[in-house]
């Protein structure tokens, strides 16, 4: 472990920079259990205090976080220390508690284990690594009945809200590597009828605030309700539009415009999930103040578009039944997708000029909408004549929007690997 000092201080920046979007630990328990040294006396919670620590580190100016035993690469940062190791010897000490006595019951500790791996591990070289954590952590928790409404597990009220949470961190996870990686779910909707978690926020989930949050204090956790309500629709984007065999058998009533009937659906979810927002997590950079909801509100709405770029990303090419034909599929998906790029791109902005913290989880989203923003360009360049007037003007302006997704990259390019 960390020095005390230092460990609090990677507790600090964990709690800063991820907590307020995946709320996996409990900190006013957590940090209590530190302070009697539990994570000395339990390896399991242990295992889980050296995660926050690799993941904190991420975020740390502190040269002992660095790993004593890692091969320098060649992305270096102005001072040559390669940052792109922080962490990494903490997490290396985990290793030997995954492998537990596979005949021993699922405990909330190892559930909690698996959400940070998956974080630390994104950010890593071997990013499809953590697509596995998390998948593997909703089987673990299906193997206890988290994904139930009833349990039969007596327990505090606080412990029993950790369980929710940390069951639904691990689903979010499990479904945005999905669809980052191309690959499937480990669990559908229908196999899940659990509640979502209490929009209740840490100091509160304590039996001195009965367990209940101010009417007058807007919960952080209303945010990350609205990301699971949000992936539900990722889902099933990934379900229907994605999949492999999409069989008869699922959709009975499938015809020759059922594509088309799926993705006005999506749409159509996707509007009323917009109009679900909470007022204060609603996007508006000029009057959210407040930190943390400024970096929630640019998360939520950064993944929202990104999901309507994936409904209909598959479709910005007219699809033709043989050459010469009218296009098949009516839907200006091309347009849709150059709109929800361009809105990522003004949020990367207002993130960058307001000093951004380092969200390296938005990496793959700020590529995926430069990629649409290029894609853009090329085409609309190409139809253009040659010679016309202003096309260059246009052009520059339009790769100004790329070079803005470029440039949150590089808030944590000497941090973290970028493998998107």
């Amino acid at each position: 472990f960390p020095a005390i000092p230092l460990m609090f201080s990677l507790f600090e920046h964990y709690f800063r920079a991820v907590n307020i979007f995946l709320p996996i630990i409990h900190r006013p328990s957590f940090e209590a259990d530190v302070r009697d040294d539990r994570h000395i006396l339990d390896p399991a919670f242990g295992a889980v205090v050296l995660l926050v620590c690799a993941i904190g580190s991420r975020w740390s100016d502190d040269q002992e976080v660095l790993s004593k035993a890692y091969e320098l690469t060649a992305r270096n940062s102005a001072d040559g220390t390669d940052w792109t190791s922080a962490g990494w010897d903490y997490y290396l000490q985990t290793y030997e508690v995954y492998r537990k006595d596979c005949l021993q019951p699922t405990t909330l500790c190892d559930l909690q284990r698996m959400a940070l791996g998956s974080v630390y591990m994104h950010s890593s070289t071997n990013a499809s690594f953590s697509w596995q954590l998390s998948g593997l952590g909703v089987r673990m928790a299906v193997e206890v009945g988290a994904h139930r409404r009833l349990r039969t597990v007596s327990s505090p009220e606080a412990r029993k809200a950790m369980w929710k949470r940390v069951f639904w961190v691990l689903v979010v996870l499990d479904r945005i590597n999905s669809a980052n990686s191309g690959r499937p779910c480990a669990i559908w909707d229908e196999d899940i009828d659990v509640d979502l978690p209490c929009s209740v926020d840490d100091e509160y989930l304590t039996p001195e605030a009965n367990f209940t949050q101010p009417t007058d204090q807007p919960s952080r956790i209303s945010y990350f309700i609205s990301i699971i309500k949000l992936t539900e629709i990722l889902a099933y984007a990934l379900k229907t539009l994605y999949s492999i065999r999409k069989s008869k058998t699922v959709y009975p009533t499938m015809g020759p415009t059922w594509e088309q009937d799926v993705i006005v659906g999506l749409d159509s979810s996707l509007n009323r999930w917009v109009d679900s927002v909470p007022e204060h997590l609603r996007w508006d950079p000029a009057r959210q103040t407040d930190e943390i909801v400024f970096y929630q509100s640019a998360a939520l709405y950064i993944t929202y578009h990104h999901v309507q770029i994936l409904v209909h990303r598959r479709y910005i090419m007219p699809r033709l039944k043989k050459w010469g034909s009218t296009p098949t599929f009516t839907l200006p998906s091309l347009t849709i997708c150059t709109n929800a790029a361009r809105s990522c791109s003004r949020i990367f902005r207002a993130l960058l000029e307001r000093n951004s913290l380092m969200v390296p989880e938005l990496n793959f989203f700020a590529y995926s909408t430069a990629a649409i923003l290029l894609y853009n360009i090329w085409g609309s360049n190409r139809s253009r004549p040659v010679g016309e007037t202003g096309i260059k003007t246009d052009w520059e302006q339009k790769m100004e929007d790329v070079k803005t997704c470029l440039a949150f990259i590089d808030l944590s390019v000497e941090r973290c690997e970028c493998n998107c």
